[in-house]
Parts: structure tokens; C-alpha cells; sequence
């Protein structure tokens, strides 16, 4: 018997990357869901250390929600982990002062 699979990655959330990156100031970071859900955006440091949690609520759908990230950081790099309910990813973010 033939079996069909579909495996579809595409559609989960949006996220465009911080920018400026590298910064010497604030970065803008923009995540957006197709469905709502909860979202977590936590900043760590090199080290693994919570630093910041940027957002922790439900997201309404395709709504691009912006965050700031780096004004009170000291120089160095940072892992953002965003987590929803059927995705996990993240980004790294240098900032120069």
C-alpha cells in the first residue's frame, strides 16, 4: 500500500532577526504566530544566564509584535530563545558599546 506523509515546517511564526547586529545600542526583533498562542521571548547571556525576558503572553495571529532588546545590556553577546506551542528557535545578538 502506498502511504502518503506531509510534513509542512512553513507557516509556524515569522521571526525576523535582531537588527542592527551587531548594535551599540537597541536591536529590533519581530516575531509573528499564524495561530494564537503562548509566546516566550527570553535573552540569555554567554554564559547561559537569564538576562531579560522580553515577552511571556498569548499572540494574537499575524500581528507582528516588536521588541526592543539591548539598551540596558552591557557589551557582549546574547542568545534570544523564542518558544511557542509548536515551535522553538533562536537568534544571537552582539552589542558593542
Amino acid at each position: 500500500p502506498t502511504v502518503e506523509i506531509e510534513i509542512g515546517i512553513d507557516g509556524q511564526y515569522t521571526i525576523v532577526s535582531p537588527y542592527p547586529n551587531p548594535t551599540r545600542g537597541m536591536a529590533q526583533l519581530e516575531v509573528a504566530v499564524p495561530e494564537p498562542q503562548h509566546v516566550d521571548v527570553v535573552v540569555y547571556d554567554a554564559l547561559g544566564r537569564h538576562v531579560q525576558t522580553l515577552l511571556s503572553r498569548e499572540l494574537a495571529p499575524n500581528r507582528p509584535e516588536r521588541l526592543r532588546i539591548g539598551r540596558a545590556l552591557a557589551s557582549g553577546t546574547y542568545v534570544i530563545r523564542i518558544t511557542g506551542a509548536s515551535f522553538r528557535t533562536t537568534r544571537k545578538l552582539t552589542i558593542v558599546r
